[in-house]
């Protein structure tokens, strides 16, 4: 009897050690994982293939983008622009046109600059400006950079130019902040009918924007020019803005990052302009832009203000561009007409004290003047 209740009791203890030991295992397995994914694993480069995974979850809307980015966000560390660089390539396909551009401005900000983004961190994250330029592959032109002599300059010059302004009540809060800023008017179509009085109204201290095509905009203005445009098109649409404007020197472009990464169209374009004594400025909207490589003379936009519209956001490009302009003797800096971009200029006038502030046409004078 008793030998019998031994054999019961032994056999009873084993399934609840086998029990024991699995769940030791389980919980030491928990442990195991949780260090090694949380803290071992951290800084190891994140598959690609699971990036890609999350971002095929987005459906485009605001809400669910921002829920992306805050996984992503949390998924990164040294793998930060392996993240951009996905998330730019899936732009078209995963992310809606509109609230988008805020949650990739939003990666933008928290990555490590590299040599690229020091040469240019302005580039193309504007809804009213460009869409595509990261997608676009082909060689980068090596910018030749305007050199001027800075021995007799007393102070940096700064020229702001305002772009998009097709309506009178954009001109006339940007005239309001009584600064020398430049606006740059749309050519009049059925959208701007008001173009060439806006341009009076500004007494000559104005430029054109021109619209150019671009590799991916919803929303074209009438009249762009385009890539495939012949000469005798491209011809056709610089004569009938001359008309328009009579007395204007200078054109910037709106939009264009496919037109002025091409280098015959651009050929043409500049020789056309010239030929109906129009001045071009270069907005680079991108960095392919042949405009530097054809004429190294050309001014060229050194920082967009306000690719997000927050005004601790425009201070700070403000202020890079004060910098530039006082390391190179001057700058050019493009916003547009924002509630934000007008209230950060006007709030901030102290900060001119340290440049001159000066109109496009000072500044192409200045410029010339003062070539090495």
């Amino acid at each position: 009897m008793n030998n019998t209740s031994k054999d019961s009791s032994k056999k009873g203890k084993i399934p609840f050690i086998l029990i024991s030991v699995f769940v030791l295992f389980a919980f030491l397995g928990g442990v195991f994982s949780y260090f090694y994914f949380f803290h071992f694993h951290e800084n190891k480069e994140i598959p690609k293939d699971k990036i890609e995974s999350e971002i095929k979850k987005s459906d485009g809307t605001k809400e669910r983008n921002l829920e992306l980015i805050t996984r992503l966000e949390s998924m990164i560390e040294e793998n930060k622009r392996s993240i951009v660089t996905e998330l730019s390539k899936s732009r078209e396909r995963n992310l809606s046109r509109h609230g988008s551009l805020d949650d990739m401005n939003r990666v933008k900000e928290i990555l490590p600059p590299t040599p690229k983004d020091q040469k240019d961190e302005n580039l193309a994250l504007n809804e009213d400006l460009e869409y595509g330029v990261l997608d676009q592959i082909q060689e980068e032109h090596v910018y030749r950079e305007i050199k001027i002599d800075k021995s007799k300059l007393k102070k940096p010059k700064l020229a702001i130019v305002i772009d998009d302004i097709g309506l009178a009540h954009q001109l006339n809060r940007l005239l309001a902040l009584n600064l020398k800023i430049t606006p740059s008017i749309f050519p009049s179509n059925s959208f701007h009918p008001q173009s060439a009085e806006l341009a009076k109204k500004a007494r000559g201290n104005y430029i054109i924007h021109l619209p150019l095509e671009a590799l991916n905009h919803a929303n074209p203005e009438e009249h762009t020019i385009k890539s495939d445009d012949t000469r005798e098109v491209i011809e056709e649409k610089i004569s009938k803005v001359r008309s328009m404007f009579p007395d204007a020197k200078y054109v910037n472009n709106h939009t264009g990052s496919r037109f002025t990464a091409n280098l015959e169209s651009m050929e043409v374009l500049l020789d056309v302009l010239k030929r109906h004594n129009f001045i071009f400025i270069d907005s680079k909207t991108s960095p392919y832009s042949k405009a530097n490589q054809i004429d190294s003379t050309i001014l060229t936009r050194d920082i967009f203000l306000d690719n997000i519209k927050s005004e601790e956001y425009i201070l700070k490009q403000l202020k890079k561009a004060l910098k530039r302009a006082e390391k190179r003797g001057f700058a050019i800096a493009i916003g547009h007409p924002y509630s934000a971009t007008f209230a950060t200029l006007n709030n901030n006038r102290e900060l001119f004290k340290s440049v001159e502030l000066v109109y496009i046409d000072e500044l192409r004078e200045f410029v010339e003047n003062s070539l090495k």
